[in-house]
């Protein structure tokens, strides 16, 4: 039997590295675990990703996709988007993902 490992693509990781690094810049190493938890769970980081049901798109599935205002496919405007979207509403990643926690969505 053969074992089959699933593999990122490296495109989905350099895009990773980039979220994660914008995020210490942004917040402070003391916020990228909860940084990291968000965006798995909102979009297991696939920055292309699309929620078939809701619409809601990339790495912080923003809702209505066209509140991110940029293309799916900027990876550098979407982190962008997505930090200032956190730091406006929650301050930091830790108070969004208990957030997050306590009411399915953030």
């Amino acid at each position: 039997m053969e074992v089959v490992y699933a593999k990122e693509t490296p495109s989905i990781l350099k895009a990773k590295e980039k979220l994660l690094l914008a995020g210490i810049r942004t917040f402070g190493t003391k916020h990228v675990e909860a940084l990291e938890t968000i965006v798995q769970k909102e979009s297991s980081f696939n920055y292309l990703s699309v929620n078939k049901t809701s619409g809601a798109c990339g790495y912080f599935q923003f809702y209505p996709c066209s509140k991110m205002k940029c293309e799916l496919t900027d990876v550098d405007c979407q982190i962008e988007e997505g930090m200032k979207y956190i730091k406006k509403r929650y301050g930091n990643p830790t108070n969004a993902l208990e957030f997050h926690i306590n009411h399915g969505w953030y």
